[in-house]
């Protein structure tokens, strides 16, 4: 790689950054005492949090997705201990771990390999006045602190970097650190740390004389933050078991994501040792519940809950993953006994769409069951890359402009609610731009009117998107 490769002369003065003061102080420890149900061990504030920490346990999982050239896609079931109140359209953040492949090779850079179950304290260094990151624990281990403390992966900030130089002791490498953290290594940095996304495992592989403490790990890296995944169930199908539904995310680098991967694992760990569990005629049993357990809380609800009572159309708009709280949404209008005898006295329309019929059209079983039970009007789908006729849709905006007169008449004459859920780079801009361009063509206005429509749409929580990037 030409990460390491000098560009500026030795003789060039660089303009850097002050060295930051270390504040943190890690020291071995015969404490015996860590909570290893917990590796978090510490009273930080949850993101969004409206739960306590859950140690929810895998039940059951499965691969929705088959084929070449499309995401993987899992649904795990949690069994989460204890009834929580909450709605379709709700959503939990998990606590993930780093790989541990990365973990490791991350312990054996800094030395720690052999100590790194050994507790350690951390502390403030004396005659600092600083305090202690709220989520870092006081006492824990090496292994712990780079699987489930800190983002091993951040981005690393120039300060960090211009640290990492006073533990380099390799001339060359020492300068290429501080070509990077200077204001003349900019584009440098840019395009290294910014674009291509260098960790610090990266750099630490390419400056092999740079042997930084856990300390500054510590004071650099950021918190391992939560990830978000809506709720793919009803709590009237079983208040103590929740749904999430996610994709095996793959990196420009080819790393697979943190938290999906992880929690792939979780679902390998349990499907394998249930499969020979099986075939051993075992009943009962269940992997480890190291292997099982899913760190997770409860997040503070948005607007994007199924209406209550449904007394409007109902428009839920997600394609891919996206169709995932739509599942919970029509899973608990099934599961309400009003419904079940009178029926939805509104149409309930499903705009989902995937790439191929037969490889990742997730939920097909269930939508149809929906339909044939009518808790579903309408259930539009549309495959990007396996269309029978180049006229046909192709993405789930095509089928909405496909139905405009209808869309148009849900939304403008019998106040239908809109649900949008998924990506928020492409889709949502273009699924928003399509239902300006209904409005605008189907009531004879310009665009900024039907523009305008929208955003009051938006505003009295008659279109009510979840999307991500």
């Amino acid at each position: 790689m030409e990460f390491s490769k000098l560009i500026f002369e030795p003789t060039v003065d660089l303009k850097l950054p002050p060295v930051p003061v270390s504040f943190i102080e890690v020291v071995f420890s015969d404490v015996q005492k860590i909570d290893l149900d917990d590796p978090l061990c510490t009273s930080a504030p949850l993101p969004f949090g409206i739960s306590p920490l859950i140690q929810s346990e895998v039940v059951s999982g499965r691969l929705l997705t088959r084929g070449d050239d499309v995401k993987e896609t899992f649904e795990l079931s949690l069994d989460i201990k204890e009834q929580f109140s909450y709605l379709p359209g709700d959503s939990v953040g998990v606590f993930p771990q780093n790989p541990l492949a990365e973990v490791n090779q991350l312990l054996k850079r800094l030395g720690l390999d052999e100590q790194k179950n050994a507790p350690i304290e951390i502390t403030v260094k004396k005659g600092v006045k600083k305090k202690l990151p709220i989520y870092l624990p006081l006492v824990s281990t090496p292994k712990i602190i780079l699987e489930s403390v800190l983002e091993i992966r951040g981005i690393l900030k120039k300060g960090f970097l211009r640290s990492l130089a006073e533990y380099t002791t390799e001339y060359k490498e020492k300068r290429r650190l501080l070509e990077l953290s200077s204001i003349e290594g900019a584009a440098e940095y840019d395009k290294y740390i910014l674009q291509q996304g260098l960790t610090l495992s990266d750099v630490l592989t390419e400056i092999p004389s740079c042997v930084p403490p856990l300390s500054l790990l510590l004071e650099h890296l950021p918190r391992l933050m939560p990830r978000a995944y809506s709720i793919a169930s009803s709590p009237l199908s079983c208040g103590k078991r929740i749904n999430i539904v996610f994709n095996l995310v793959v990196t420009p680098r080819g790393r697979m994501g943190v938290c999906s991967s992880w929690l792939k694992n979780k679902f390998e760990d349990v499907d394998d040792l249930s499969k020979k569990f099986e075939k051993m005629g075992v009943q009962d049993s269940s992997p480890t519940r190291t292997s099982k357990t899913i760190p997770l809380f409860f997040r503070k609800p948005s607007n994007f809950r199924i209406p209550t009572p449904i007394d409007a159309p109902l428009i839920l708009i997600g394609p891919g993953t996206g169709v995932a709280p739509f599942i919970g949404f029509i899973e608990h209008v099934s599961l309400q006994e009003k419904y079940i005898s009178d029926g939805l006295k509104d149409p309930l329309l499903v705009y989902f769409g995937c790439r191929y019929r037969n490889r990742d059209h997730i939920y097909k079983n269930e939508m149809e069951d929906f339909v044939s039970r009518k808790f579903i009007s309408a259930y539009r789908v549309c495959y990007s890359r396996d269309r029978l006729q180049e006229s046909d849709p192709k993405y789930v905006q095509d089928l909405l402009y496909a139905d405009k007169e209808n869309v148009c008449n849900l939304v403008t004459k019998r106040g239908a609610y809109l649900f949008l859920c998924g990506d928020a780079k492409n889709m949502a801009k273009d699924v928003q731009a399509t239902l300006v361009r209904i409005l605008q063509e189907c009531t004879d206005t310009t665009c900024d009117v039907a523009e305008k429509q929208i955003i009051e749409l938006e505003k009295s929580g008659k279109f009510v998107k979840d999307v991500w990037r």
